[in-house]
């Protein structure tokens, strides 16, 4: 599904596609692409146990969109 999906959203010249983190490595990427934006680029204090990681409460009830 995931598939038919990337190919219904592609635009011709545009290499993207989009889709749902479908394991924990998928997660743990988009996590550390949120510390970096947030933390990183615009100076966010996050209150993290893993450094370079931004994880939180409802991390565990969210689906993670990713986008390649």
């Amino acid at each position: 599904m995931l598939r038919k999906q990337e190919q219904q959203n592609a635009r011709p010249g545009r290499n993207l596609h989009v889709g749902l983190a479908t394991c924990e490595s998928e997660v743990l990427e988009a996590q550390k692409l949120r510390y970096r934006v947030f933390a990183e680029e615009m100076g966010a204090r996050l209150n993290t146990r893993t450094p370079g990681v931004d994880r939180d409460i409802y991390d565990p009830f969210c689906e993670h969109l990713i986008v390649r």
